[in-house]
């Protein structure tokens, strides 16, 4: 993971969660929801740039 989102997630006191590796089963729950959020909020809207989006 890059610099950038460990420092977004520190700043806004989010703890991040890695799965074991060789054990991808432990985030499937947080997969599908993240799927389910793409497919409802994302896709369906054109943002004109990423800052748009934040």
């Amino acid at each position: 993971m890059s610099k950038y989102p460990n420092t977004f997630l520190k700043r806004h006191k989010i703890d991040h969660s890695y799965s074991k590796l060789g054990y991808p089963y432990d985030n499937a729950k947080i997969e599908s929801f993240h799927f389910l959020l793409k497919r409802k909020m994302i896709y369906q809207f054109r943002f004109p740039s990423i800052a748009a989006f934040g």
